[in-house]
């Protein structure tokens, strides 16, 4: 985050998600790091990112993404931050 001060002030949060995994491959995202900005005004609740994986345990089922779930592990203290365990957005 950064403040519009004469001189502005900025802080970083690094958020950490872990995707879990019931069957033999290991899910992974699209993308290795996903940079999102929040601004220190932002609503509750507001959309931020919306995390994709796929899974090699995947092929042939009827829903795909019903074979895992999205977890915040670490990184929000202050609950500030909230995932939607089924479909990875975060809110």
């Amino acid at each position: 985050m950064q403040d519009h001060a004469a001189v502005p002030l900025s802080s970083r949060l690094d958020v950490y998600i872990e995707v879990l995994n019931v069957n033999d491959n290991v899910p992974m995202t699209m993308e290795p790091i996903y940079f999102p900005k929040v601004f220190e005004n932002t609503k509750p609740f507001t959309p931020i990112i919306t995390l994709e994986s796929f899974d090699g345990d995947d092929e042939g089922e009827d829903d795909p993404k019903a074979s895992r779930t999205y977890e915040l592990v670490s990184g929000n203290p202050q609950s500030l931050f909230y995932i939607d365990p089924n479909t990875g957005s975060i809110r």
